[in-house]
């Protein structure tokens, strides 16, 4: 496994642990906000931000069970990845009313 595989390995074992956390707050809502953008000669590890800004938008609360919580991909927003779609920027557990 690669240095760039285990960092992100290890961002993600972090992550995993607040999901106990947020499943004991149900009537809490819940905003994670992704990294934003940096330019490559100021972050040698930029890929590797990227990679778990996206697992958190696309794969992170897949299991979740709960609807209190959302991913915010600061990122997407910052650089227009978003194509001026919104679910290109959260990921959003839907909410009670």
């Amino acid at each position: 496994m690669g240095r760039g595989r285990r960092i992100r390995w290890g961002c993600e074992a972090g992550v995993n642990r607040l999901v106990g956390g947020i499943a004991q707050y149900p009537d809490k809502y819940f905003v994670v906000v992704t990294g934003p953008a940096t330019p490559a000669e100021y972050d040698p590890h930029r890929e590797n931000a990227r990679a778990i800004a996206e697992w958190m938008r696309n794969e992170w609360l897949e299991g979740y069970e709960g609807d209190n919580v959302v991913v915010y991909d600061l990122y997407n927003v910052l650089t227009s990845n978003a194509e001026g779609e919104g679910d290109a920027c959260r990921r959003t557990r839907t909410i009670r009313t």
